[in-house]
């Protein structure tokens, strides 16, 4: 086959070996790089191992193994079984059909070429929780933002769940660290950054971390770990603020209770470290509810919490909750923080009864809290005319969940030396009769300017302007510090003036007055 200028092979020398990858419509890209020895055998519930170097060339031109998780197609029901369908074209899961395998910490990069320019680098940490996702999905490929915004873009993969944040450590301190072993690989991660990315034309002291979601909450937690401290410069979180760690009694049911299931007692907690990789998925599928924070109704949201694996208390690694006031150094990052105006419909779309939600319904539900549920839904259905009442709830539960942490973090973050610019993504797709409005993850192809290849987003096209308009943003963020840029309105930060710039096919500018308070059912409230 003829292979044009645009399309060919590319070499580089990293400090572990050389790495062939390929360029292809104006970026170059290295997959399934590995940044650290597999996770498996004695490495399990364990601190990340250096990879070993290599001999010869390393075909980079191949995603790697995602970190082993449950399939989330098993949890779908309603509507959320088409969504997935439309998040993940090819197999409806995240993995798109990929192989998994605790040899799994590997990267990925898109450079728009190998030189020695200095370009600002963006490391994506990808969504899921802190239980699934990988580095590979579609919807972040970094080969449209990288040559975009002229910038270097890093996705990586890392352990999850029951492997990345059981805090086996509670019962055997030979696993000291387990309950944060997934935070640091990113750490890792970053290290291989600091110490390979100029090669690749990056700027080692120029590097944005970005994540939505579970992503998020990693971008959080990266603040509050001093082996983090000087690997990243500024900061992008995506509908996923967290502001707490688990509590330690969560911690402690946690690991009593994937000991009971696997029949190990306490004091043969080192056992765990041997029980087949199948089984270890089994057990973290039974005592996890992926969907159990959000219900049509609102029992659920304020109820008892579900298990969840996630960075636990650590004194070496985590010492406090992120944005402590105590913390040291991470002030001086400038942040980028928002959200999705329905970003609970998502999971509100996984009940059969979410697309004929009725107004009677949504009433009776404000009526939990609302001495006068009546006058409540009228300020809601006057702000938002357009809107049928199953949008207007998503608006509500993310209002209780989502919107409450990100912009507690965006107050914080003001009273601070560095910049904090607030967002709020409301563009609507279309898809199922513009069933879920701006819902969850909808910004992800716009970040990335993937959304010609997203059915999620849509076909209307006024999603190509409002996407490029978006990665531009969010590169000049990561060049400068700033999300202005020529193709949008001025964008104030957050301040006292609390400005926040709504993200539609017009933007504009508006201040929000009030910040509600963290509901003590939240999933990002787990005291």
């Amino acid at each position: 086959m003829r292979r044009t200028a645009m399309q060919r092979n590319v070499e580089v020398t990293t400090r572990h070996g050389r790495l062939r990858g390929v360029e292809h419509r104006g970026a170059v890209s290295f997959l399934g790089v590995p940044y650290g020895a597999s996770t498996g055998g004695a490495n399990r519930f364990r601190p990340p191992q250096p990879v070993e170097p290599w001999e010869g060339v390393r075909d980079a031109t191949v995603f790697g193994p995602a970190a082993p998780q449950n399939d989330t197609r098993l949890t779908a029901d309603g509507t959320w079984i088409d969504v997935i369908t439309m998040m993940y074209p090819r197999t409806g899961s995240p993995t798109e059909g990929g192989a998994m395998s605790e040899d799994c910490l590997v990267l990925n990069v898109w450079t728009p070429a190998v030189d020695t320019e200095k370009r600002p680098v963006m490391v994506w940490l990808h969504g899921g929780g802190f239980a699934h996702g990988t580095g590979s999905e579609m919807l972040f490929n970094g080969d449209e933002l990288a040559p975009l915004g002229d910038v270097v873009v890093v996705t990586l993969n890392h352990r999850l769940g029951i492997l990345g944040y059981l805090p086996l450590d509670l019962a055997d301190p030979e696993f000291a660290h387990s309950g944060v072993a997934g935070m640091l690989d990113i750490v890792q991660a970053l290290e291989w950054v600091r110490d390979n990315i100029s090669a690749f034309g990056g700027d080692p002291d120029n590097v944005t971390v970005f994540g939505q979601s579970g992503g998020g909450a990693k971008v959080s937690v990266l603040h509050a770990m001093p082996a983090a401290r000087g690997l990243f410069h500024k900061a992008i979180v995506q509908s996923g603020a967290m502001l707490r760690r688990p509590p330690a009694e969560q911690s402690r049911r946690l690991i009593d209770a994937v000991l009971a299931e696997a029949g190990i007692a306490p004091d043969e907690a080192h056992r765990l470290a041997d029980v087949p990789l199948e089984r270890l998925l089994e057990i973290q599928e039974q005592l996890t509810n992926l969907g159990a924070a959000f219900s049509l109704d609102g029992e659920a949201e304020h109820g008892e919490p579900s298990l969840m694996f996630a960075p636990t208390e650590d004194e070496a690694h985590l010492p406090d909750a992120p944005f402590h006031p105590l913390q040291d150094g991470t002030d001086a990052i400038p942040m980028l923080v928002g959200y999705t105006s329905h970003d609970a419909s998502l999971l509100l779309c996984n009940d059969p009864d979410y697309r004929d939600y009725t107004r009677e319904r949504l009433l009776a539900r404000l009526a939990l809290s609302n001495d006068d549920p009546e006058a409540e839904l009228a300020k809601w259905e006057a702000a938002y005319p357009d809107e049928p009442p199953r949008l207007l709830l998503a608006r509500i539960v993310t209002d209780e969940s989502f919107r409450p942490a990100v912009l507690r973090l965006a107050e914080v973050k003001s009273q601070q030396s560095a910049p904090v610019w607030s967002y709020e993504f409301g563009y609507q797709t279309p898809i199922f009769d513009n069933l879920l409005g701006s819902p969850h993850s909808l910004d992800l192809p716009f970040v990335f300017r993937t959304v010609g290849r997203s059915p999620f987003a849509g076909d209307n096209a006024d999603r190509h302007q409002v996407s490029t308009d978006m990665a531009l943003a969010w590169t000049s963020f990561a060049r400068s510090g700033d999300p202005n840029h020529p193709g949008i309105p001025e964008w104030r930060p957050f301040g006292v003036a609390r400005s926040t710039m709504l993200i539609d096919t017009v933007w504009r500018e508006y201040s929000t007055h009030e910040i509600p308070e963290l509901q003590p059912g939240s999933i990002f409230a787990r005291e």
